[in-house]
């Protein structure tokens, strides 16, 4: 409630907010007769609008697509009408939504959002341009790609393992490969990831092509921009929103995500919007807002199965709000359970192998979230009965305990050395080999998580972390001093600050992926990367609002200061960024794909013999040649000739598939022929040093008819 201006409860009298802060900002509130004679202008309107009703479009796909999945009915007959039925009240209550809200916020300039616009446009077409053909199935984009491509041609997430076309099951045989496991109903295979990328690409090649289906993270890429530009305007300022845009378009991270099929850019779409709408929901109490807030965000678990990690960490926003007696905790909290209801039957039904993989990750992760529940539930409780108030020493402390894991964080290389692979395993084996590679000191156990703060620092700069860590200090405590408020809107950031802090923090702690870079950079896209961006913005703003409130009238000091720090946080990501801006990498995949489509030839049976056609060649087979593929466990002559009898007497025709050398296929006493001798470029896989160039990438595969 309010009560002359002023929020009031009923467990306390109204709290005015005094001016004691010399950094106050001021503008952000636009005053009640111009939002009461003219509303909101388009620009505005238009903005607000872009920021989130691509990802309630996304979502309300998802929506369709997973409960199809788990039916087996995945078709465009079934999807397409639901679809559409849904989308239109969808989109339409999206855009009553955001249009209500932009009247709440600072007027935007007309030049403000069409330098977003074109941003969005020019990262489409640039990233579309130079997107990666990551096809053949050697790391997690080839597999989303692949998955997608299966599904946009089967109504059905399962794969079946065609092993009746090479006899029936065989103890030398293996239909199974990277990214799909064999535990599915009578042995078919499962995929890997959560269903809500591939289910998105297949629905895209259902009205276009494969090809264009790797169009698609661009574009997610480029709806994350307009997601992220409303942020930085609702939060920062109109003024701000190109520059955040800018940043975060060139940031090498986000880029590199949206030029492959990768979770990350879709989650982004989805996250930043729901920050959006959560922002919106404070700011107007729209209870609508807050729903699809929270959607997004349980929604979300159906792309990335660690938004968990995010979700927990909007319970204390939750119990936030409820202190505040506002019935938006309720519209949030529904809307997260709704939305995670779809990533329950998407981890339940559609990828339960995967998840039950990464359960020894995911079981902290549940804990977190009980004991995250009962905290927050428990200081809800004293809160509203005044028995929480916590000493003034000790919130001033606060703020300094964001720089202490800062310098952590950033120090932590010199105290700490994380192990995490088990020795022997296949995991330390590669990493082992790729120490001896780049002259490393060889430990296949290490995780290098202790760079995590500094591989943030080669794509963002120092400074750019510095000020964001400024900003952060700032905003909590202004949040945790009422005297220190002035008339800013600060409660708009607890549902960002929150976030944004918390998985930055348990992402650097642990980021849980191979830690080769750029591959492992990949890790920071959803959260970290936005939201430090927007925290160096607002510490820039603040910066200037500083000098500008201690220095005389018209001094020129201020935007002086203003430019040096903009260009130093803007000039380290362009130069990290600018080596590896214009490469593309593993082009002619599908063509090398087609190719070798085209030599096996109709009704044949693939047998993969050597180390890399089993682990690179199953699935892109099975997907887009047709044929039934499986793995030669025991190579030798007398087997091999067994196998091949057996898939002819099945009516088809083997074919034996090499990938590293003809070698293996003439020791075996079959003739070679060379089907694809592709020379392209990959990724560099680098641990200490940040990437600066592609490497070559030789493809070649020898086939024989036995």
């Amino acid at each position: 409630m309010t009560q002359g201006g002023r929020m009031t409860s009923r467990h306390g009298p109204p709290q005015d907010a005094t001016l004691a802060d010399p950094i106050k900002e001021t503008g952000g509130q636009p005053t009640t007769e111009r939002v009461a004679r003219n509303g909101a202008a388009w620009p505005a309107v238009l903005l607000s609008a872009l920021s989130v009703v691509p990802a309630v479009i996304v979502a309300t796909w998802l929506a369709v697509a997973i409960p199809l999945l788990a039916l087996r009915a995945f078709r465009p007959l079934f999807a397409v009408p639901i679809f559409v039925a849904l989308l239109v009240p969808a989109v339409v209550l999206a855009w009553r939504t955001a249009r209500s809200a932009a009247s709440s916020y600072e007027d935007v300039p007309r030049w403000s959002v069409l330098t977003v616009l074109g941003l969005a446009g020019a990262f489409l077409i640039t990233n579309g341009l130079l997107h990666a053909e990551k096809v053949i199935l050697r790391r997690d984009a080839a597999a989303y790609s692949l998955i997608g491509h299966w599904l946009a041609h089967h109504s059905e997430k399962l794969v079946p393992t065609g092993l009746a076309s090479f006899g029936g099951a065989d103890p030398a045989l293996d239909p199974a490969s990277q990214a799909f496991y064999p535990h599915g109903p009578g042995g078919a295979l499962v995929p890997q990831f959560m269903s809500g990328l591939p289910s998105t690409l297949a629905a895209v090649e259902w009205g276009s092509s494969w090809r264009a289906t790797l169009w698609v993270p661009p574009m997610l890429g480029a709806f994350a921009l307009l997601a992220f530009a409303g942020l930085v305007w609702r939060l920062v300022g109109p003024r701000w929103a190109p520059l955040g845009a800018l940043l975060l378009g060139l940031a090498e991270p986000f880029w590199y995500t949206a030029r492959s099929p990768l979770s990350e850019p879709m989650a982004a779409v989805l996250l930043l919007a729901a920050l959006c709408l959560i922002v919106d929901a404070v700011r107007t109490n729209s209870g609508v807002a807050a729903a699809f807030g929270g959607f997004l965000f349980g929604i979300c678990t159906a792309v990335r199965i660690d938004t968990l990690r995010e979700m927990v960490l909007l319970i204390p926003v939750a119990g936030w709000l409820a202190v505040r007696d506002s019935p938006l905790w309720r519209l949030l909290t529904l809307g997260c359970l709704v939305g995670l209801g779809f990533g329950v039957i998407d981890a339940a039904f559609l990828t339960k192998p995967y998840v039950l993989a990464l359960r020894d990750s995911l079981r902290p992760l549940l804990w977190f979230a009980v004991a995250m529940t009962l905290a927050t539930a428990g200081a809800v409780w004293l809160a509203r009965r005044q028995l929480l108030a916590p000493p003034r020493r000790l919130t001033a402390l606060v703020p300094w305990g964001i720089v202490a894991a800062a310098v952590a964080f950033t120090i932590r290389p010199a105290v700490q050395t994380v192990h995490g692979n088990p020795p022997n395993s296949l995991g330390a084996f590669d990493v082992a080999s790729r120490q001896h590679a780049q002259g490393l000191p060889v430990d296949g156990t290490r995780t290098y998580d202790e760079w995590s703060m500094h591989w943030l620092a080669w794509w963002l700069g120092w400074l750019t972390l510095a000020v964001a860590v400024f900003a952060a200090t700032v905003l909590v405590r202004r949040i945790l001093d009422p005297a220190r408020r002035g008339d800013d809107p600060v409660h708009d950031w607890v549902a960002p600050l929150v976030v944004v802090l918390g998985t930055t923090a348990l992402t650097l702690w642990r980021p849980g992926i191979s830690p080769d870079h750029p591959w492992a950079d990949r890790r920071f896209v959803p959260v970290v990367l936005p939201g430090l961006l927007l925290l160096a913005c607002y510490g820039a703003k603040v910066i200037h609002r500083y000098m500008r409130g201690v220095l005389a009238d018209g001094s020129r000091l201020p935007v002086l200061v203003l430019a040096c720090v903009v260009l130093g946080i803007a000039g380290p990501i362009a130069w990290a960024s600018a080596p590896l801006l214009p490469k593309r990498v593993e082009a002619g995949s599908i063509g090398a794909i087609d190719r070798v489509c085209a030599d096996i030839g109709p009704r044949a049976a693939v047998l993969l013999v050597d180390g890399r056609s089993r682990a690179e060649w199953p699935a892109a087979l099975r997907g887009e040649c047709g044929v039934a593929v499986a793995r030669v466990l025991d190579v030798d002559r007398a087997n091999v000739d067994r196998l091949m009898s057996r898939t002819r007497a099945a009516g088809h025709r083997p074919v034996l598939m090499a990938a590293e050398s003809p070698d293996l296929l003439l020791k075996l006493g079959f003739s070679a022929r060379l089907a694809v001798d592709l020379t392209t470029t990959e990724d560099q896989t680098l641990y200490m040093r940040r990437p600066h160039d592609t490497q070559p990438l030789h493809i070649t595969v020898w086939l024989s008819d036995g």
